[in-house]
């Protein structure tokens, strides 16, 4: 039995307002994956930026403590230099020389210049310093290596 007034439920629709409105549906879902893969891809691109920021910052702070590390160590050669600078050619610098005899170990600080100023030859002992102002180093000797 037809109600009098017509179909109750959905208008009934033609095949062209049909296609329309699944034509709509499949452009709305396409816009939407759309808007989801910028939204991914905006993402990524703020979390590069980021990382591109971090790693700027990483190497600037290496790049400076190379340069600290560069001028300190340049810092620490100009005072040995200095320190042990030839006082009678002033071009040289007095190198030590370290040898073992049977009653100890000596040093002595020569020109490396050629000028022949030398120190005179003193017993060796822990507490002096080497040319490069660090704690010079005692020479092996022999004892302690197998044979």
């Amino acid at each position: 039995m037809e109600h009098p007034g017509g179909h109750l439920g959905k208008a009934k629709r033609t095949d062209k307002e049909h296609s329309r409105e699944q034509r709509l549906h499949r452009e709305n879902a396409m816009l939407k994956r759309q808007v989801a893969r910028l939204r991914n891809m905006l993402e990524r691109a703020n979390l590069d930026a980021e990382r591109a920021r971090e790693l700027r910052h990483l190497v600037k702070l290496q790049y400076k403590e190379e340069r600290e590390a560069t001028r300190a160590a340049a810092e620490a050669e100009d005072k040995a230099a200095r320190r042990w600078a030839c006082r009678q050619c002033d071009q040289g610098r007095l190198r030590m020389t370290i040898i073992t005899r049977r009653n100890g170990t000596f040093y002595w600080r020569a020109c490396d210049s050629g000028c022949g100023n030398r120190t005179k030859m003193q017993k060796f002992h822990e507490g002096v310093e080497g040319d490069d102002g660090g704690p010079a180093e005692r020479p092996n000797d022999g004892a302690d290596s197998p044979q």
